[in-house]
């Protein structure tokens, strides 16, 4: 079970002190838990498997799937948890800002870098460095377009 204790970590992008806060176990009990030098007892267990949708006959057991199919939360609820609990210089929170405000031809490039990256064996020579490069670009020049947008004047009421 150890491994598969790590495996949730691991998929769910977690420090082992974040997963130990998520249960309210420290750090160090995690690693117990991951290293084999602990079996977490039956509370920890239930615990897990309902805070972060885990299919407990899989994490004791190894059969089934990892992820419970009647409690599973969405890839957004799981994007939108790691955002605020996992992101210590704003880095994913900028990065989802800048995605927000891209257009259409912007998603097809990131479409395109991910098929790539995808594929085991490309049938076309992928360039994702010139396709980085022209996202990169497009992003700076949102970044700029939004620091020259001067802010709304603020709302003045006038008494009578």
């Amino acid at each position: 079970m150890n491994s598969r204790i790590l495996q949730v970590r691991k998929y769910l992008n977690l420090s082992q002190k974040e997963f130990g806060n998520s249960l309210g176990v420290s750090r160090d009990v995690i690693a117990n838990y991951e290293n084999g030098r602990v079996i977490p007892p039956n509370s920890i267990i239930k615990l897990l498997c309902s805070v972060h949708s885990i299919n407990q006959e899989w994490l004791e057991t190894g059969q089934g799937e990892m992820l419970d199919r009647v409690n599973r939360k969405s890839d957004l609820e799981i994007l939108l948890e790691t955002l605020s609990t996992n992101d210590r210089d704003g880095y994913k929170k900028r990065l989802v800002s800048v995605m927000a405000r891209l257009k259409p031809e912007d998603w097809e490039v990131l479409e395109r870098i991910a098929r790539e990256m995808l594929q085991t064996e490309p049938t076309t020579p992928p360039d994702p460095a010139a396709e980085m490069a022209d996202l990169k670009q497009r992003v700076e020049a949102l970044e700029k377009e939004e620091a020259e947008t001067p802010a709304p004047a603020p709302i003045r009421t006038h008494s009578h």
